[in-house]
């Protein structure tokens, strides 16, 4: 018994000694950059610019990068060159973000081209791409040429093998139905929305507008690969043109998300009449396997003239949950059925919407950032500008976007401003599930061209929690210590955010700076200083969205002292002593 006691004493010690040579390094690493690569073209010269850049990751760790480009572009040993004056391309990178291989869909020497617009992984490992082309687009380098103009599906191989097309919608005038956006129920269907501006067919499926204009009407389409038909096909009637819903599906249901503008009805429900055609709003629906609504949303309407549905991000889903996060526009205030919600500043500002995946209940609208100054615009393209689509995981929420101006990421991150005039930065922040901001990393561009922001446009998250992201990027910017030189107006970036080594642990300064116990709490915390106040030092408790519900003064000299939390609901706050932020869990 006495051996086993020495046994697990010298256990111990040893365990001791190796977490303290841990411990310095552990506390010397915060998210950052750890790695950034740019690829673009001469886009200046040829009218149009780089755009889009999507990103999906598989199970190894590789990572397909979707985008358009209109002059020669280079990925290193592999590149794009568009006959046209417009290509798409899907581009596979390994782990450490080095090219493998490269497929595009190009068009006839002095036309469009031929673009892509989606991208998704299906369970059986290969990748399902939606796009469009005009008049003598290939897929394949030319060996078989897409009839007419229209809409296709592709499906590529991990090695990027073409193994098959699907012409979804073609004609040789302007009756085509055009596919945004993809998601894969099986290896044998598909659902695909997109948008259609006059009579048109749709994998065999007739569409006739309801309505006897040419505004854009959104759709939503279940595909079978096997038969090479649409099987159903649901459809707005709405009297102004309105945008492509996004998709998601978890193999029994699909989920849409989008805007719509106008009167009418959206997917046989009918929206509430307005004053004037100029209404607008967004929503979140789900349909059946039959293409059946089960619910419908409409979380933000608006009447008037600048009455501009927010910007959203393709839905994610997470247990019963669906979220998605919707950017406002300054000139309108919106709210949601039962939910006022806050006025964040005259900016772009995002909300992070949560919906019951059973009852479409909105369950719960979090504020993620606020503008607190605009720039030499007066606020017009100022706060957060554009956002990825978010990645919901367990201990919180992924996302980006791009920012200008004076923004408010919440007690923890801060503010960041930028310099009046400036086009904006990228950003990757990460939030916990109650919507409070845990750490921010920003791409700093030095460009002058207005209304081009630096900006992250997707990402995926490892199982090591680091995030790779992919976006575009305006002038020299600055990602860590990596500095990317644009060769055209906007070009594209890919990237990595995880825990690097050497820069300032925020985390670890907070930590020596004030201590909270017990953590989590139920009636009362202790508030440990790091040493006696200098002055009256005033102490404020936040609640998830940043609002103060309980402020105290620390007398000049004090050390600790005790805060009431009895009274506070059950939730993550943040606790602030001048420069010093805790989080504080309240049971």
């Amino acid at each position: 018994m006495q051996r086993l006691r020495t046994y697990r004493l010298r256990l111990v010690l040893l365990l001791s000694v190796c977490l303290l040579h841990l411990l310095p390094a552990a506390r010397g690493q915060q998210m950052g950059w750890q790695s950034a690569a740019g690829f673009g073209s001469d886009d200046q010269q040829r009218g149009y610019q780089d755009a889009y850049a999507k990103t999906i990751s598989d199970a190894a760790g590789n990572r397909y990068m979707l985008g358009n480009c209109p002059a020669f572009m280079s990925f290193g040993s592999v590149g794009v060159a568009p006959t046209g004056s417009l290509a798409g391309f899907l581009m596979k990178l390994d782990a450490q973000d080095v090219p493998q291989w490269v497929v595009t869909i190009n068009g006839a020497t002095g036309l469009n081209g031929g673009w892509f617009s989606d991208v998704c992984l299906g369970p059986d490992g290969r990748l399902y791409v939606t796009g469009g082309y005009t008049p003598g687009s290939s897929l394949d380098g030319g060996a078989t040429v897409l009839p007419d103009q229209g809409s296709f599906l592709a499906i590529y191989t991990p090695l990027g093998q073409l193994v098959q097309t699907e012409v979804l919608s073609h004609s040789a005038g302007t009756g085509v139905a055009a596919a945004t956006c993809v998601a894969v129920l099986d290896s044998t269907t598909c659902i695909i929305t997109g948008a259609v501006y006059a009579t048109a067919t749709f994998g065999g499926w007739p569409i006739t507008l309801p309505r006897n204009n040419t505004a854009a009407q959104p759709f939503v389409a279940r595909y079978s690969l096997q038969t090479h038909t649409t099987t159903w096909l649901t459809i707005a009637s709405v009297s102004r043109s309105s945008g492509s819903p996004f998709v998601l599906t978890d193999g029994r249901y699909c989920y849409v998300s989008g805007t719509y503008y106008g009167t009418g009805t959206l997917f046989g429900t009918s929206l509430p009449p307005g004053p004037n055609h100029y209404n607008g709003g967004a929503y979140a629906a789900c349909l059946d396997s039959a293409g059946n609504v089960v619910w419908m949303q409409r979380y933000w309407e608006g009447v008037g003239v600048n009455a501009i549905p927010p910007w959203q991000t393709k839905p994610t889903l997470i247990g019963d949950a669906l979220s998605v996060i919707a950017v406002t526009d300054p000139s309108v205030q919106f709210s949601s059925p039962g939910q006022p919600l806050p006025t964040l500043g005259s900016g772009f500002n995002p909300y992070w919407l949560r919906f019951d995946t059973q009852t479409g209940a909105l369950r719960r609208v979090v504020p993620l950032t606020a503008t607190v100054a605009p720039n030499v615009f007066g606020g017009v393209g100022v706060g957060v500008r554009y956002a990825s689509p978010p990645r919901l995981l367990p201990d919180g929420l992924y996302w980006g976007g791009g920012y200008a101006g004076t923004v408010d990421f919440g007690p923890v991150v801060g503010s960041r401003t930028l310099p009046a005039g400036s086009p904006g930065d990228a950003f990757v922040a990460k939030f916990d599930t109650s919507g409070v901001c845990q750490w921010l990393v920003t791409a700093a561009s030095t460009s002058g061209a207005m209304f081009s922001p630096s900006v992250v446009s997707d990402l995926d998250v490892t199982a090591a929690g680091a995030v790779r992201v992919a976006g575009l990027f305006n002038g020299p910017t600055s990602f860590g210590s990596t500095t990317l030189i644009p060769g055209g107006f906007l070009d594209f970036f890919v990237g990595t955010v995880a825990r690097v080594n050497g820069l300032p642990d925020e985390d670890a300064a907070r930590e020596e700076g004030m201590a909270l116990f017990p953590n989590p709490a139920h009636d009362v915390v202790r508030l440990q200083l790091a040493r006696p106040a200098e002055s009256a030092e005033s102490v404020s408790i936040l609640d998830g969205v940043g609002r103060v519900v309980r402020c105290v003064v620390v007398p000049r000299g004090s050390r600790e002292f005790s805060l009431d939390v009895a009274e506070l609901p059950a939730g993550i706050y943040v606790v602030r002593c001048g420069a010093t932020a805790r989080r504080l869990v309240v049971k």
